[in-house]
């Protein structure tokens, strides 16, 4: 499935598909295989047809918490955002510690203007992981909607010296 993976990260997202058809049709319950061909045909501009494709992972694996997420992210692509938070919220219920979700539920919050819950999102999400940037970027651009400028661009900020941090450490071998 790595093959699949870089397939996608290459821009080559037919071939991934390719691949993981081969995938399914020698194990038709792989739920890697149905969310990386989702994700494949997600990246097509295809996102009702990755969705069906999320729907038979999450068929077959109803806790799989990156079926749910992927599916959250079609969603939005096409319009459904009140769908799509409850998708986070069954991607959370599954995996807790999962911040992606939490962060993306709480855009979609945003996205709704809900955004004291969309702040409780990312104070989630940043409790799981204090460092995690696109929380503090996106708590920053919320507290600005919210006409609090002064703390909004605080959090921007910490995220962007985070980030530099990253930045300068070797990579791990």
């Amino acid at each position: 499935m790595a093959g699949a993976r870089k397939d996608i990260d290459s821009g080559k997202p037919e071939e991934a598909i390719l691949f993981c058809e081969g995938v399914i049709e020698e194990d038709y319950e792989s739920v890697e295989a149905w969310n990386l061909k989702g994700l494949a045909i997600f990246n097509c501009e295809r996102p009702n047809e990755a969705i069906d494709c999320y729907d038979k992972a999450i068929e077959i694996d109803s806790g799989s918490h990156e079926a749910w997420n992927y599916k959250c992210m079609a969603l939005i692509k096409l319009g459904q955002t009140e769908s799509a938070i409850k998708c986070f919220d069954r991607s959370i219920e599954a995996r807790p510690f999962f911040t992606i979700a939490w962060v993306y539920k709480g855009r979609a919050l945003a996205a709704l203007e809900k955004h004291e819950a969309a702040m409780e999102c990312y104070e989630t999400a940043l409790i799981i992981d204090s460092k995690n940037t696109e929380a503090m970027n996106s708590k920053g651009k919320t507290l600005m909607s919210m006409g609090q400028k002064a703390e909004g661009i605080v959090c921007i900020e910490r995220a962007n010296l985070i980030e530099e941090e990253r930045m300068k450490k070797p990579p791990a071998p």
